[in-house]
């Protein structure tokens, strides 16, 4: 979860400029949530059998990398760019959950 975190955080850093071009208008968007989806299941692993925590930690690395684009030329803090972050790190925890969860049964 941290080098992942790490990860997001160079990504974050790149500036607008040297982006490649969107090739339809929601890609980044896409790109955020899967992002973060993935963020939330590294979380979900990280601190297993708990729902709330790893969410909320998603939660404030999202907000943090949105704060963070603030610093990064052509990027901007976007709170559309923030739900969805948040949604896919509430999809990643709960994914993660469900896998274990049946994991688990499948061993008794």
């Amino acid at each position: 979860m941290i080098i992942y975190s790490g990860f997001i955080f160079i990504m974050s850093s790149i500036p607008a400029e040297e982006l490649p071009e969107e090739s339809f208008v929601n890609f980044y968007l896409l790109a955020h949530f899967f992002e973060f989806i993935i963020f939330g299941f590294l979380s979900g692993f990280a601190f297993k059998g708990s729902f709330l925590i790893p969410a909320a930690a998603g939660i404030i690395y999202s907000g943090f990398d949105e704060f963070h684009q603030l610093f990064t030329p052509g990027r901007y803090c976007s709170f559309i760019d923030f739900i969805v972050d948040t949604a896919g790190v509430v999809v990643g925890v709960y994914l993660f959950n469900a896998i274990l969860k049946r994991f688990n049964n499948e061993k008794k």
